[in-house]
């Protein structure tokens, strides 16, 4: 078997009113997507997808809705897996897990693709997304 990096995508969605919290921003969107990276150690490609689906769909039921500090009702739902690849060798500390090639143009700064292409999220929103412990 060998180990593989898989994208998934995830659909977030906030709903209900937002109690303001001190020094916290209010979003005035409900909804976001998150891509990550799991590693997978499978057959194949095709065996690394089959069991990154089923254990997203589970985790998905798992973990269902939970209210986060705001008083909103957060829900992650599994969307789809974005692409899979194979590692070159066992994952170590700054291993390479996933490698994307995509076109660009000359003349577009690296700001400018990054606003362009992934269009992030600024760090103080992700705690609306995450689950309080």
């Amino acid at each position: 078997m060998d180990w593989y990096g898989v994208k998934v995508l995830e659909k977030i969605t906030l709903t209900g009113e937002a109690r303001p919290v001190q020094n916290e921003p209010v979003l005035d969107f409900n909804t976001f997507y998150r891509e990550k990276v799991v590693l997978v150690k499978a057959d194949s490609v095709r065996d690394a997808w089959h069991k990154t689906k089923i254990k997203e769909s589970e985790l998905a039921k798992e973990h269902g809705s939970f209210v986060n500090r705001h008083g909103q009702t957060v829900t992650r739902t599994y969307q789809d897996i974005i692409e899979c690849a194979k590692l070159s060798g066992e994952p170590a500390e700054y291993s390479e897990v996933f490698c994307t090639y995509f076109v660009g143009m000359d003349e577009v700064s690296a700001d400018e693709v990054i606003c362009d292409r992934y269009n992030s999220c600024p760090g103080e929103w992700i705690g609306l997304m995450e689950k309080n412990d």
